[in-house]
């Protein structure tokens, strides 16, 4: 297991529920992974893009949209336990 895998566990952690909102918040927790990436041998000299499409990884910002998408999936689907307590949806 290489060092990126615990690091993006630890900034995903949680997204679904915790899921920062503003600009702000996106730009810190993304600056980690430009961080990192930008450590790493030979990709220093690439724009953090480049180095995410070298890596084939999407930016954080992209995979927290899709676990967001998915977390709203099983909650429709009725996957998550508490999606009744949280939202009444009339003529479902």
């Amino acid at each position: 297991m290489t060092t990126g895998m615990y690091v993006r566990s630890l900034l995903e952690y949680a997204t679904p529920i915790w899921s920062p909102c503003t600009v702000a918040d996106i730009t810190k927790i993304e600056s980690v992974q430009r961080s990192f990436t930008n450590r790493l041998p030979g990709l220093s000299n690439l724009s953090y893009t480049k180095r995410l499409e070298v890596l084939g990884i999407d930016s954080l910002e992209i995979r927290q949209l899709c676990y967001d998408l998915v977390f709203v999936y099983k909650m429709l689907l009725g996957f998550v336990d508490f999606f009744e307590k949280l939202f009444h949806i009339e003529n479902w």
